[in-house]
């Protein structure tokens, strides 16, 4: 047994402790996206720029009737959801043992949903409430593969179509669906489970419910990939998609790194480890599982070589949040088989977590701090009495990835900000991204720097006002 029921409970109390710890939703706030999207959300609007995920817009309509302009209950919905998911992995890993006999099903799948729980390079997808389309597409993916598991029951059959079509609905990344299913069709065959025509029936359906949400997708959008999601794709720029699916790969593994040479040497020496892993394997139905993950980890990473990841912050791990299932499962195996001795077994896992609970840790205040920047400066507007234009230079645009206001900055005024306040926000000038904010953010009154913009000197304006962003306070002028 991959580890004893007595530390289930151990673990199951770092779960919870972790939960409220890192994930704590009452210390995080609406950040960039989210000050364009809720309002749009909040006025029924479900196909928003251009992207078609109308259950995630549904989702942010619901959680603004329930908690308004509370940015904790949106978080709290994120978190509610990331723990849904988690236990979805759960169900998903254990279905898979059971029916592959690949290890003890139990405490097998509950390492392996433990880890995806506190796994930090999927962070952004939790952290940021727009990420939320991720965790979405996420939960239904998993339903619908549980269900096809399944799939000789008709009802699960139709349960893993309904599921899908929601996936489809969630978020892009579950466009994967079709060929993760035919893979396990073709297992199934191989291992003599099921018949050629019944798979090929199953697969047909499927395919056929895709290409009917493809056509609907056209419908209401005018297309079916844009140019910000798959522009390496339509223009088939074979350097970049390699690029980025490499620094995918890389991120799926590893955290941020400042240096761009460490991450990719022990890249390498990870995958020269689960290589010799590969080769020491005896274990036929492991054997056949242990390169399937990993071909369905490469998969599932493929939609998003187009737009690639951050690789010195978090931007961009909401990709990386379908992918981390199989990341986890492949962990999980390697741990489990690796080392034989249940001793080394539990060291071993007890560093990983202390190391993703680190990350996790140093990821959440980058996001705390992030959202504490943009409380404030919303919290400085309100404060502004009988103005009528701001003029804000150096904006800040994320912190290690943390978005803040690369966008969104007119919008969160125009939601937010109290009657009387300030008529219009001239952007003058935005802080350059790798700049590092500090924490506690100061907030500096009463000010009067020289400050320009399009020719406008505010020391001669009484009815203005400018905000002077540097990496440690925020510095109004009056």
């Amino acid at each position: 047994m991959f580890i004893q029921k007595k530390y289930l409970i151990l673990f199951t109390v770092i779960f919870i402790a972790a939960a409220f710890y890192c994930y704590n939703p009452f210390t995080l706030y609406f950040q960039n996206d989210d000050f364009i999207h809720i309002p749009l959300s909040r006025d029924g609007v479900l196909l928003q720029r251009n992207s078609f995920r109308p259950i995630c817009d549904l989702s942010i309509m619901l959680d603004y009737y329930l908690w308004g302009k509370n940015a904790y209950g949106y978080h709290l919905t994120n978190l509610l959801l990331h723990i849904i998911c988690t236990i979805l992995v759960f169900s998903f890993t254990k279905s898979l043992c059971k029916k592959y006999k690949l290890a003890a099903n139990y405490p097998f799948a509950f390492i392996t949903s433990f880890i995806f729980f506190l796994y930090p390079m999927h962070s952004e997808a939790v952290f940021w409430v727009l990420g939320r389309s991720a965790i979405l597409g996420c939960v239904f993916f998993l339903l619908c593969c549980i269900f096809f598991i399944k799939r000789e029951q008709k009802m699960f059959f139709l349960l893993s179509i309904l599921s899908a079509l929601a996936a489809w609905l969630s978020y892009e990344s579950a466009w994967v669906l079709p060929i993760i299913l035919l893979i396990f069709s073709l297992v199934d065959i191989k291992m003599k489970y099921s018949a050629f025509k019944k798979e090929l029936l199953f697969i047909s359906t499927i395919i056929i419910f895709f290409l009917i949400y493809i056509i609907v997708r056209n419908y209401f959008i005018n297309e079916v990939v844009g140019q910000y999601e798959a522009g390496g794709f339509l223009s088939f720029n074979i350097q970049i998609l390699a690029t980025n699916l490499f620094k995918l790969m890389m991120r799926s593994l590893l955290p941020p790194f400042a240096n761009s040479v460490w991450p990719v040497i022990l890249f390498v020496l990870i995958a020269a480890a689960f290589a010799l892993f590969y080769l020491r394997l005896k274990e036929k139905n492991i054997k056949l599982f242990f390169p399937l993950f990993i071909i369905f980890w490469l998969i599932a990473l493929t939609p998003c070589a187009s737009l690639g990841v951050d690789t010195k912050g978090t931007e961009g791990e909401r990709f990386l949040y379908l992918p981390s299932i199989f990341v986890c499962m492949i962990i999980s195996f390697f741990i489990h088989h690796a080392f034989t001795k249940k001793g080394l077994q539990k060291i071993i896992l007890a560093l990983l977590i202390i190391f993703y609970s680190s990350i996790l840790y140093i990821n959440a205040g980058n996001y705390r701090l992030a959202g504490n920047i943009a409380k404030t400066t919303i919290d400085e507007i309100n404060k502004l009495k009988g103005k009528q234009t701001l003029y804000v230079q150096n904006l800040p645009q994320a912190q290690k990835g943390a978005l803040i206001f690369r966008a969104g900055l007119p919008e969160a005024v125009k939601w937010l900000k109290n009657p009387g306040s300030i008529d219009t926000v001239v952007i003058c000038s935005q802080m350059p991204e790798n700049t590092s904010l500090q924490n506690p953010y100061l907030v500096k009154n009463n000010v009067a720097p020289f400050l320009t913009c399009k020719d406008v000197n505010l020391m001669g304006l009484k009815n203005d006002v400018g905000f002077i962003f540097t990496d440690s306070s925020l510095i109004i002028s009056r």
